[in-house]
């Protein structure tokens, strides 16, 4: 599975809103909502902090 892929699955079932996701990260919870979609990508260092936040390690 992607990177992408599992940035995504792991946000969808996470059991934090996209809003709290984001505070946590420092991220605009609509970035998050925009990638979930599939209609923004993120840049290294917020792919990391998301990764790091939902418990995955970017390979």
């Amino acid at each position: 599975m992607a990177i992408i892929e599992e940035l995504r699955d792991a946000m969808e079932n996470c059991e934090y809103s996209y809003r709290e996701i984001g505070r946590q990260i420092g991220v605009d919870h609509a970035l998050l909502t925009r990638f979930a979609k599939g209609a923004k990508s993120l840049s290294l260092e917020t792919a990391d902090k998301l990764a790091e936040f939902l418990g995955l390690q970017l390979k």
